[in-house]
């Protein structure tokens, strides 16, 4: 009788952790491109920086508390012609970003992975930083997403210990809805 006392004491404090970890969606006003809505983490606390004039804003998310870590999002929207974002471009831009990050990165080559949102494709790699400086943080998940007319350009900050962190953002990243 004790151990199934203490088996349904642990699947409740299991159960109760999952529940307490539930992400919540919050809405994120982009002036003019209407509003982007992402299920957030709930351990996760969320800053919106909207540069003056028609700059895209960036969404900042952190930890409430524990180790630090940033993910970073700043929807781009086009300007002129009919506004498209094409996946192609998404991808270029991003092979861009893996050239430019490979000379810091502990890696041979920084390969793109695929990623899948509500309204399209995007692409991100991942690069471990080679000889990080005191107070920067040692891995990175960069890359674009589409989201309907903008692009979800994102970047993920981690150091050890902090894998879970990625995927969070990427499932973060791949339920992100417009409105």
């Amino acid at each position: 009788m004790r151990k199934l006392v203490l088996g349904l004491v642990g699947l409740s404090l299991i159960v109760g952790t999952a529940l307490s970890a539930a992400p919540h969606v919050e809405s994120f006003q982009l002036p003019g491109h209407g509003e982007v809505r992402l299920s957030v983490p709930e351990r996760w606390v969320s800053r919106f920086t909207q540069p003056p004039g028609e700059v895209p804003p960036t969404i900042t998310f952190a930890p409430k508390d524990g180790e630090s870590f940033e993910v970073l999002i700043t929807p781009v929207w086009r300007s002129g012609e009919d506004g498209t974002v094409y996946e192609s471009g998404l991808r270029k831009q991003t092979e861009q970003a893996a050239a430019e990050a490979q000379s810091q990165a502990v890696e041979k080559t920084l390969a793109l992975k695929e990623i899948s949102g509500t309204d399209g494709h995007g692409y991100y790699f991942t690069a471990t930083d080679r000889a990080p400086k005191p107070g920067e943080y040692k891995y990175m998940a960069q890359g674009m997403l589409k989201l309907g007319t903008l692009a979800l350009a994102f970047t993920v900050l981690s150091n050890d210990g902090q894998a879970e962190v990625v995927g969070d953002a990427l499932q973060l990243l791949s339920t992100a809805t417009r409105k």
